[in-house]
């Protein structure tokens, strides 16, 4: 009795690493670097220890060809949703077709933000985006900051490295190769400038638009009528609704009330944003609250951004 509110407040989970092409888990949502698999069929996988990787390897192998319910919880919508899965035998990894590992809700603190490209670098032939584009990881390593870039990438030089990037502008995540090399023109085998720190934090994503219906205008002659977008209750998939400036395709909206400025400004007087499930939230802040009765220091003064980096 009362086990449920005794329960310590979780604060992470399996973390999406890889997802395999072809395998079960490549066509249901997930999305790695930002999901972290809470539960499956209610058992709670939120305890960093050895023994919570191995519990969740071992139920999955025992429900070979039976549907399971993973409760995933995305750290950039910061929002749990229900993934149906069913393992199996398959040509590949595992019976999912999923890299996890046990990880802390740091995601939206981690990757490499792209402030500079050079032109004529490899990262201008890869595609590269200043400001907008952040650099999450390869196919074996989930990028921590940019020194991560440097050791996996930057020191693979002549090689071809397929690089998971995320835009905060799309709101999604793309796939590039990218070839370091010497003799660009420029410094570094990369040719472009990356960042970490408090105000290079990936954004969260930008949540409702309330976008005026045409159809809605014409029919009740209410400018006051609204249609409500709710990305954040979108799966993660690059079929969601996006904003694509200058592109009005099928899978795009034009949402003309959204600035062209789309990186998140950092109030630097401001509290730093929680990363944790909703449901946990609550919780979370008025701890904070009490915290921060006692103390004036703000997390400017607290976290600095690091130097940028030329690789």
């Amino acid at each position: 009795m009362g086990a449920n509110n005794s329960r310590a407040v979780p604060t992470g989970g399996l973390r999406v690493h890889r997802v395999y092409p072809n395998g079960p888990a490549a066509d249901v949502g997930f999305e790695i670097f930002f999901d972290y698999i809470m539960e499956a069929d209610n058992n709670a996988y939120s305890d960093d220890s050895d023994e919570t990787l191995m519990s969740f390897t071992s139920y999955i192998s025992s429900k070979d060809n039976q549907e399971v319910t993973l409760n995933v919880y995305n750290a950039r919508q910061k929002s749990l949703r229900l993934i149906k899965i069913t393992p199996r035998k398959w040509d590949g990894v595992g019976l999912l077709g999923l890299s996890v590992r046990f990880a802390e809700f740091t995601a939206m603190d981690e990757g490499a933000h792209v402030i500079n490209v050079h032109d004529g670098s490899p990262a201008k032939k890869a595609g590269l985006m200043p400001i907008t584009d952040y650099l999450l990881g390869t196919n074996l390593q989930l990028f921590v900051d940019s020194d991560c870039v440097r050791v996996h990438v930057g020191e693979r030089v002549d090689e071809d490295v397929t690089l998971y990037v995320y835009n905060s502008v799309t709101e999604t995540i793309r796939k590039t190769v990218i070839t370091p090399r010497h003799g660009w023109g420029g410094s570094g085998t990369l040719g472009c400038d990356l960042a970490n720190g408090y105000i290079h934090r990936i954004p969260l994503v930008k949540g409702v638009f309330n976008i005026p219906s045409d159809e809605q205008d014409a029919d009740t002659g209410n400018d006051s009528q609204e249609l409500t977008l709710d990305l954040a209750a979108a799966a993660p998939t690059t079929k969601q609704i996006t904003y694509c400036p200058g592109n009005h395709g099928d899978e795009c909206v034009n949402v003309i009330a959204i600035s062209s400025d789309t990186n998140v400004t950092e109030d630097e007087d401001a509290p730093e944003e929680l990363y944790l499930p909703p449901t946990l939230v609550t919780v979370q802040t008025n701890a904070n609250v009490e915290n921060e009765e006692h103390s004036t220091e703000s997390p400017s003064s607290t976290r600095s951004d690091s130097e940028s980096q030329n690789n």
